[in-house]
Order: C-alpha cells, then structure tokens, then sequence
C-alpha cells in the first residue's frame, strides 16, 4: 500500500507560498477548491493535489467562478492570432 505525504495546513501554506489566512478562506469561501481531508478541526492536503493546483491555478478557480475561464480563453485566442 502506498502512502501519501500529507502537509497540514500550514505546511501545505508554505508549499504554495501564501499563508494559512488564505488557505481557510479560500477552503471556506470556495474561492478554489483543492482537495483536503478534514479531520477534527485539523486540514491535511496531498502533494499531488498542492502540485496539481500550482500547475492548474486558474482552472481551480473557474470551477467555482466560469467567466474567469471565459476569459482566460479569449486571451488564449488573442494571443494567438
């Protein structure tokens, strides 16, 4: 069985290079959803899931918020041309 490296919050804070303020609110307002596990009042989150949102900022956003997705494509396509 394989095991996962899990970083609490402020470790996982750290990886990202912001702070743990900014980890609960964007956990509890859903402003991005990276995966976490919750346990008591403790977050745990994986470092695969910590390196997939770095890889995948703005996507995480867009899930909750699809006009910055919108956007993100005409610049895309701006850019493009």
């Amino acid at each position: 069985m394989v095991q996962r490296v899990m970083l609490t919050t402020k470790q996982a804070a750290a990886y990202l290079g912001t702070t743990t303020g900014t980890m609960r609110q964007w956990r509890h307002t859903g402003y991005y959803n990276i995966p976490h596990i919750k346990s008591g009042i403790n977050c745990y989150y994986s470092i695969e899931a910590l390196d997939e949102f770095k890889a995948n900022r703005l996507l995480f956003k867009a899930k909750s918020k699809p006009e910055i997705l919108r956007q993100a494509e005409r610049r895309i396509e701006v850019d493009h041309l």
